[in-house]
C-alpha cells in the first residue's frame, strides 16, 4: 500500500491514507476502433497491456442523494408503482 501511495504521489496524485483502502488494477484504453468488416458494425476498445494499480476512490465517487439512480429513490419509486391485487 505505501509503495503504491509513493508513486502515485510521485505522478502528482495526492492519495491520502484515510481515503485509500481498496487497490484495484485498471488497463488504459489506447484507442477505440470500428469494426466496418462484419454485419454488426461495433465499436470496441483496445487496452494497454500493463494494468495500474490505483485507489478504487479514484475511479469512484459518491452518487447524490438525489440522483435518480440512487438506489435509496429506485426503490421507493419501485414500492409507489406496485399496487394490491
Amino acid at each position: 500500500m505505501k509503495r503504491v501511495r509513493y508513486r502515485l504521489t510521485e505522478r502528482g496524485i495526492d492519495c491520502p491514507i484515510e481515503t485509500t483502502n481498496v487497490l484495484v488494477t485498471c488497463n488504459k484504453v489506447q484507442s477505440v476502433k470500428f469494426s466496418g468488416e462484419y454485419e454488426n458494425h461495433q465499436f470496441y476498445k483496445m487496452y494497454d497491456e500493463k494494468a495500474d494499480i490505483v485507489p478504487l476512490s479514484l475511479l469512484v465517487r459518491r452518487r447524490d442523494n438525489g440522483h435518480y439512480l440512487n438506489v435509496d429513490k429506485r426503490i421507493n419509486s419501485m414500492q409507489s408503482d406496485l399496487s394490491q391485487g
